[in-house]
């Protein structure tokens, strides 16, 4: 009988582990949290990386000239402004201060850049999740999900953001010459002296 009980928890509704088979339950949710400085901050990572979408050809401008090694200081700078002016909007983030009271909010210039290194992680590894259940999934005739493509952040190893004669359906591969992610590519230029 006490089989029986266990067995029929399965399809009860709103019993925790029993949930009925009509009911969507993720094992591991994709929800993204960061720091903005002040709380941790919990979003739809398809959400955030459609902000990110609209704004990244001008983002990835901003990186380059911040850190090519052919601009004007002067070029670099508003460029790099600019920068952190988009990640700043895209997270919703405030620059570091001190407040009166004696307590510090907002995030410094690198946790600005490294809030997007860290979320352009978690989507590659997402999408990396994503395609390992697509493939095991693909056998019931079960349809792959919609997963966006890779961003135009991370380089092409193309200086001028030109894919030349690379199809649009190849996978991009990062440049082993370049830095992958912003902060990497910022702190490369800062270390040879020229940000």
């Amino acid at each position: 009988m006490a089989f029986l009980k266990w067995l029929f928890s399965f399809f009860k509704r709103g019993s925790g582990k029993g949930l009925s088979f009509d009911t969507y339950t993720p094992e591991d949710r994709s929800i993204y949290s960061y720091n903005d400085g002040e709380k941790l901050v919990r979003i739809d990572p398809m959400v955030q990386y459609k902000k990110i979408m609209d704004v990244g050809p001008s983002l990835s401008i901003d990186l380059k000239v911040s850190t090519s090694t052919l601009m004007k200081n002067e070029d670099k700078g508003k460029a790099h402004q600019s920068l952190l002016q988009h990640v700043r909007d895209i997270f919703n983030l405030k620059p570091f201060r001190q407040t009166g009271d004696g307590k510090t909010v907002g995030l410094t210039e690198i946790e600005t850049v490294e809030v997007l290194d860290h979320f352009l992680s978690y989507c590659h590894e997402l999408k990396k999740k994503v395609k390992t259940n697509v493939t095991s999934s693909n056998n019931s005739g079960v349809s792959p999900p919609y997963m966006a493509p890779t961003s135009p952040l991370m380089s092409n190893g193309s200086e001028s953001g030109s894919t030349g004669n690379v199809s649009s359906t190849a996978e991009p591969t990062p440049s082993t010459s370049e830095p992958e992610l912003p902060s990497e590519r910022l702190n490369q230029a800062s270390n040879s002296g020229v940000a």
